[in-house]
């Protein structure tokens, strides 16, 4: 005998595509009960409403083809010397911005230094999310920087940064330096448009 309350009902919480679902069609004719499939009613579903809301902490999922993640805000920016010395951000332009979808992290903006002193060594950035370490280089990502008041550079270098289980400012050219923290000044201002992949 059927319940004669839906609150009487069991819980379903592992529905499975052939599943079915009670409805009433034509409400503005001739209604009529009607069953359909959740398969059948998920392929109807469009998005003119034009949102797609995902929980404020992500419910991972194993299948690679399915996004589970969708995150827009801003963080705040330190760098770390490798080596020895303070590379201090200037807490009035130490914020940029980020979207991540599924894995993908974009960050952009800039910062601003308010102070140095004696940096040494490689640089760290901080990041919004955890870099992911993938087999062989799969993980790098680099991206160049835009820079003011940055130390007199040798000619063909850029300064970049990489990803992989940190984000580290380098100097390349034909080669890669990961020694930059002496380049930056109390002055310095660093624009940034990087993606990385995320755990």
């Amino acid at each position: 005998m059927a319940d004669n309350k839906i609150t009487g009902l069991a819980a379903l919480t592992a529905p499975v595509n052939a599943d079915l679902l009670v409805i009433v069609d034509d409400i503005a004719g001739t209604p009529i009960t009607k069953k359909i499939t959740l398969e059948d009613l998920l392929k109807t579903i469009d998005l003119t409403g034009g949102q797609i809301a995902f929980p404020a902490s992500a419910v991972p999922s194993a299948d690679p083809n399915t996004i589970d993640d969708y995150e827009e805000g801003s963080f705040d920016v330190t760098l770390t010397c490798g080596t020895s010395g303070t590379i201090t951000v200037d807490t009035s332009y130490n914020s940029l911005a980020y979207t991540k979808t599924g894995r993908l992290v974009c960050i952009t903006g800039g910062i601003r230094m308010s102070a140095i002193s004696s940096p040494v060594g490689t640089v760290a950035m901080s990041l919004p999310f955890t870099a992911l370490g993938l087999a062989e280089d799969q993980g790098q990502a680099y991206s160049l920087i835009s820079h003011l008041s940055l130390g007199a550079l040798t000619a063909g270098s850029r300064l970049v940064l990489s990803t992989k289980d940190e984000l580290i400012l380098e100097l390349t050219n034909s080669t890669i330096s990961n020694s930059t923290a002496n380049y930056i000044g109390a002055t310095t201002r660093l624009y940034f448009n990087h993606s990385y992949l995320a755990t």
